[in-house]
């Protein structure tokens, strides 16, 4: 949906307090590799994004 979008920046998030930043990163790599025109961003803990 959103390569359709033309989406340029993706932000995932999750809400699995025992999942570790190494398999966050490891699942904006898999889905980077899907969508090579668009910013793969994976929210942390305290992380601020200007819109």
């Amino acid at each position: 949906m959103a390569t359709k979008a033309k989406v340029k920046k993706l932000v995932l998030y999750h809400h699995d307090p025992d999942r570790t930043d190494e398999a966050l990163d490891q699942i904006a790599k898999d889905v980077g590799g899907r969508a090579a025109d668009m910013e793969i961003v994976v929210a942390r803990e305290k992380m601020e994004l200007a819109v």
